[in-house]
């Protein structure tokens, strides 16, 4: 099954319009997600997030050339094939109910020493977490003086504020989250007013932009994606 899988594959996607730098694979097209044509690879299953996520740490954080302890959150299968490669890193996969990663943690409760970590990503993960405060200020905790989380939320353009109770979403609002099978907030920009209450200095960057346009239209990617970039300085939590 999985080499007539793979066969099917071949068939329908292989081409050079589009090329998956989680994978390698070049590709004539992607497979569709409800909200977007050519979204998703069809052999590592990377959105656009991963995708974007894979070049930054790539090409800004320059990830493969420095040794670092890195801490990923519910991985997701392309981050994770690229990532797990990095002979020179030290990697976590950390996920709440999978028994396919390196240990199974409560967000709210990691079981690491203060400022063991170098590095932290995480996609789409902290809207799912009740207690999102309490799961940033243990990623703060666990990270060295110095040491980054990289972020990507679902931040909705259209609110003024974060809606963590269910009675204040929109029609639409209800229908993505119900999408994503269990997210219980609706994030705005003030998520980084909550990063920040921790100890980190935020940034946002939109490293797409930074991209020429066929670069992103080959990688697939969106070219207003944010990444929020969380640094912890000494200061908050630090001796």
């Amino acid at each position: 099954m999985k080499s007539a899988g793979r066969f099917l594959v071949s068939w329908l996607y292989v081409g050079r319009r589009f090329v998956c730098p989680c994978c390698g694979m070049s590709l004539r097209r992607m497979m569709a997600t409800p909200s977007r044509a050519n979204a998703r690879c069809p052999r590592c299953r990377s959105l656009h997030r991963h995708r974007l996520l894979w070049l930054y740490l790539r090409d800004r954080l320059s990830l493969l050339t420095q040794p670092l302890s890195l801490l990923h959150f519910a991985p997701q299968t392309g981050l994770w094939t690229r990532l797990n490669g990095l002979t020179h890193i030290r990697y976590i996969t950390a996920d709440l109910r999978s028994d396919d990663v390196s240990v199974r943690v409560d967000m709210c409760r990691l079981p690491f020493a203060d400022g063991s970590i170098d590095l932290v990503l995480s996609s789409a993960v902290l809207d799912y977490i009740p207690d999102d405060v309490a799961a940033m200020r243990e990623i703060h905790r666990v990270l060295r003086v110095g040491g980054i989380a990289v972020l990507w939320l679902p931040v909705d353009d259209t609110v003024e504020r974060t809606l963590d109770d269910p009675r204040e979403w929109s029609p639409r609002q209800r229908a993505n989250l119900a999408k994503t099978g269990g997210a219980v907030r609706v994030y705005g920009w003030d998520v980084c007013r909550r990063l920040e209450s921790v100890g980190f200095a935020v940034t946002v960057e939109r490293y797409a932009r930074d991209l020429d346009s066929d670069t992103v239209q080959r990688y697939v990617l969106l070219a207003d994606d944010p990444i929020i970039v969380c640094r912890k300085a000494c200061g908050q939590g630090c001796d």
